[in-house]
């Protein structure tokens, strides 16, 4: 049985997907009971939010499809991504069949809307050009509030909306959906390192140390807030790493 899939992100860039799976009875039986739980208590938080936005029903013409279904990625995704989301769309390059890169990256979104690489292209793009057409687009929020509205027990869009909120320098409210990622995924490799990376620029070491030692253990591979913590006396080990990875 396989329960999630998480992806480790570098900048603007996904570097390495992974997947858990449970194959002992017991486990499937715990990982069934916790997505039960996740469902209900989730789906609370986000109706709060919502209550807060208005981003729109999520019925569409063509979907909505779940990305975290290997049906329909199999059966539904490749026709969305071969005609709006190519590699340029992704890269923020061009669009291709619409006449903007938002146009694509929204009907990505429309069809899949917990779709995690068009979600942080989506967020990427706001950010670069954040004069885009509001009146015709909904914001990056609205984009997430309706994934997690969609699938609120998936943890990447949680995840990756943390990623935005530290991109946009928010870093309180970045740890709250860093927290809740880690909520459903607590061996998260990037929902620790990222969450700890935020924990850190709100100056609370101790807690960055703590989540960094947790994705480290679990073999996150690049030492940048190694690095950060060792500089503020809160070493996540004795070893101290360079930029480019090699020990000192």
């Amino acid at each position: 049985m396989q329960c999630r899939v998480c992806f480790i992100f570098e900048g603007n860039m996904i570097i390495k997907s992974t997947s858990l799976k449970f194959n002992k009875q017991n486990n499937i039986v715990y990982c069934s009971r916790v997505i039960l739980f996740t469902v209900i208590f989730f789906s609370n938080f986000v109706n709060a939010e919502a209550l807060l936005l208005d981003c729109g029903e999520l019925a569409n013409a063509y979907g909505p499809y779940d990305y975290t279904n290997p049906v329909d990625r199999a059966e539904k995704l490749p026709i969305v991504e071969k005609f709006h989301f190519t590699d340029d769309i992704r890269n923020l390059v061009d669009g291709t069949t619409s006449a903007s890169i938002i146009a694509d990256l929204d009907y990505t979104l429309r069809a899949f809307p917990n779709h995690p690489y068009a979600l942080w292209a989506m967020a990427r793009y706001q950010i670069e050009y954040p004069n885009y057409d509001i009146g015709k687009f909904h914001t990056a929020a609205c984009y997430f509030e309706r994934a997690n509205r969609f699938r609120p027990d998936d943890p990447a869009p949680w995840m990756i909306y943390g990623m935005y909120l530290a991109k946009t320098k928010q870093y309180q409210e970045a740890v709250k959906k860093y927290d809740l990622a880690l909520d459903l995924q607590p061996n998260s490799i990037e929902a620790n390192y990222n969450a700890g990376l935020a924990y850190y620029y709100l100056g609370q070491y101790r807690k960055s140390r703590e989540l960094a030692q947790v994705a480290y253990k679990l073999g996150y591979p690049l030492p940048g807030l190694k690095n950060l913590l060792s500089k503020v006396g809160y070493p996540v080990e004795d070893t101290v790493y360079t930029d480019s990875g090699t020990k000192k």
